[in-house]
């Protein structure tokens, strides 16, 4: 109910606003890229996790056996049920709201709008079954790769030389949606009635197509989650203490899992692509921490202990303190975040160019303060309520969708709150940065202490052993 809500009040509220810089004119010019991007995004997020989400984990679909299209329709279903996607549907409809302004043609404008949402959504689930199937066949893992580097490459190139803006203002995919928004807006019903035509013809084209390409992906062997499955692993020499030993075992299962290895590197990547090809200056570069370490801990970081499944009880028989159980997850999971982080980062500042101390500070600060706020955050949930998951197929997630929806939500607001607050100290010296994240330091360390002394006691450390492990 509330995401229908906000669907509707973006969708009618900007139209309302005053017109100031940006004009109109100029905010509407930029649907069709905002369609592009939209459908960008949404097929790299239905990529990375092997086609979408899973309607039902592996145990389940034995006892409730579904098809490849039942599967397709699942994930087109689910598609909504994530914060990323509510966030992009949210700012496109604004963005229209805002362009046409306060219409009774607006509703007509608007049905343009959410069919050219579905039609992104359904066309960007046909390209990723078709990349999954490419990366199931024969050296398709080394095809995928090799794709991936070079159109990274030409993006890349483009945003240099700065042509890839006028590229994306052009918006020649994606046009014609405008097209038929405008044909609404001036009265002119049979071009609209022809362009919504269109539009739902794609839906369903695509929606078929869809169903048809997962059937053949399902004719495949996921080789990535096999080959991980089935690798001989050298044994190492024994580790100096439980600490060092507890950490090889985590970073091991993060790096073993197909999900999480694909999350994390595209993670790394995407947010710095965008950064590097929207020319960010320093103070906007203040909101990437909280966003890629919120995008991060849903990777596992909200279910913390499902990292081990059925290893959980086993772990426990091991003669090692809990405290150390715990510090050690804590710092994998931090490590994971850095990694994440970095690539972003690095990749901003090559178009943000020098920075200032002041900027510098803002940016350090606010990356700290975003990690250990998620991190708090995501102990303290992982305690209060664990999940059965599997995270050994490409397509699983650490907590049911709804779940997924809610912790997303939570973690979103908080490290979005925190880049707007270290977005405004850049503009300050550097000291209001340190003062302002001294505090919120404190209280995530205090926070991450409390979830450690729960976890230290034996009733809720069994109620998550015996959860997690299903």
């Amino acid at each position: 109910m509330v995401a229908v809500l906000l669907i509707v009040g973006a969708a009618l509220l900007p139209a309302w606003l005053p017109e100031g810089d940006p004009t109109r004119v100029e905010v509407a010019v930029l649907i069709p890229s905002a369609f592009l991007g939209f459908m960008l995004l949404t097929t790299v997020a239905a990529a990375t996790s092997g086609g979408g989400r899973r309607l039902l984990g592996r145990e389940e679909g034995v006892a409730y056996p579904i098809g490849p299209a039942v599967d397709h329709l699942g994930a087109l279903a689910l598609a909504p049920l994530n914060i990323a996607w509510i966030l992009q549907a949210v700012g496109l409809l604004g963005i229209v709201a805002y362009g046409f302004g306060p219409s009774w043609s607006l509703v007509p404008v608007q049905s343009v709008t959410l069919l050219g949402l579905l039609a992104a959504t359904t066309t960007a689930q046909v390209l990723s079954w078709t990349i999954e199937w490419i990366r199931r066949g024969p050296g398709g893992r080394w095809v995928i790769r090799v794709g991936a580097g070079a159109c990274g490459g030409v993006v890349a190139w483009l945003a240099w030389s700065g042509r890839l803006g006028g590229i994306l203002d052009r918006g020649d995919l994606t046009k014609w949606i405008l097209i038929t928004q405008l044909h609404a807006a001036s009265h002119a019903w049979w071009g609209w009635i022809g362009g919504v035509t269109a539009l739902f013809a794609l839906v369903v084209g695509t929606g078929l197509l869809g169903a048809v390409v997962a059937g053949r992906v399902a004719t495949r062997l996921p080789r990535d989650q096999a080959r991980l499955e089935s690798t001989h692993h050298r044994p190492r020499p024994a580790p100096r203490s439980d600490v060092i030993a507890m950490l090889r075992i985590d970073r091991a299962s993060v790096w073993r899992s197909v999900p999480l290895r694909r999350g994390v590197l595209t993670l790394g990547a995407l947010p710095g692509g965008i950064a590097l090809a929207g020319n960010m200056e320093w103070p906007t570069v203040a909101l990437l921490p909280g966003l890629v370490c919120s995008g991060t801990a849903l990777l596992f970081g909200i279910n913390i202990w499902c990292l081990d499944g059925r290893g959980a009880l086993w772990r426990e028989t091991l003669p090692v303190e809990p405290v150390e159980v715990f510090g050690a997850r804590t710092i994998v999971l931090m490590e994971v975040l850095v990694m994440a982080l970095l690539p972003t980062l690095v990749l901003a500042a090559f178009r943000a160019g020098r920075p200032t101390t002041e900027q510098a500070a803002a940016v350090l600060c606010a990356a700290g303060v975003a990690i250990l706020h998620v991190v708090a955050s995501c102990v303290t949930s992982s305690a209060r309520t664990p999940y059965v998951a599997d995270l050994g197929d490409a397509r699983a997630t650490p907590a049911p969708p709804l779940a997924m929806l809610r912790h997303s939500a939570r973690l979103t607001v908080g490290t979005t709150t925190i880049g707007l607050i270290f977005n405004g100290t850049a503009h300050a010296s550097a000291s209001w940065s340190l003062l302002v994240a001294l505090p919120l330091i404190l209280f995530s360390c205090w926070r991450i202490a409390r979830a450690a002394s729960a976890w230290d006691d034996p009733v809720v450390r069994s109620r998550i052993l015996t959860t997690v492990a299903g």
